[in-house]
């Protein structure tokens, strides 16, 4: 059965990736969509009016951050079917974890690029950080300043990431720490 969910499931996986990632490559402003009306009825995106509305709608709210949703949206369908047979309180609590962690990678994400990436700000819909990164650093911005609105939430943008893909970082301070010390005993030995 796992055989089978992976043949089937992966294709179409990867398809959908590919597609949506495109309707986001090939976005452009003068597509009437949401922000935009025009007479004009030739789209220069891949996917015609979806395509226009739905890259147009994830740029406004999220900015550049969008490009993260097709592959993390993916995890979280993987999620769902490799674990289908579990429908337990564990189950559903793993979903929500990781539909949270998505969420925060997502706003952190969005108000990092809206207080840093301004180089993006006249391509898109809104500005690099969508409308949620506005929102999301404008208050911090104001009681705890630049640097410290920046590390509230690059430390936010690591713990979802370390939520979403079940990362530890003190396994990983300690799988360094057991390298560096083989590394020193190696070199004391040789020497």
């Amino acid at each position: 059965l796992n055989w089978y969910k992976s043949a089937v499931l992966g294709p179409y996986k990867a398809g959908r990736n590919t597609y949506l990632l495109a309707l986001l490559y090939t976005f452009n402003l003068n597509d009437p969509a949401w922000n935009f009306a025009s007479p004009i009825t030739s789209y220069h995106n891949i996917g015609g009016i979806f395509g226009a509305w739905f890259a147009d709608i994830l740029f406004t709210i999220f900015g550049i951050t969008a490009w993260l949703l097709p592959p993390a949206t993916s995890g979280i369908v993987w999620l769902c079917y490799t674990r289908a047979v579990q429908l337990g309180d564990l189950y559903l609590k793993q979903i929500a974890i990781k539909i949270s962690s998505l969420l925060l990678i997502l706003v952190s994400g969005s108000a990092i690029s809206s207080l840093h990436f301004h180089r993006f700000d006249l391509i898109l819909p809104a500005k690099t950080g969508g409308v949620i990164g506005d929102l999301a650093s404008s208050f911090p911005l104001l009681f705890i300043g630049n640097f410290g609105s920046t590390t509230l939430f690059l430390m936010l943008l690591l713990k979802g990431a370390s939520l979403f893909v079940n990362l530890s970082w003190l396994t990983i301070i300690e799988n360094i720490g057991a390298i560096i010390l083989q590394e020193l005993s190696r070199i004391r030995r040789v020497s």
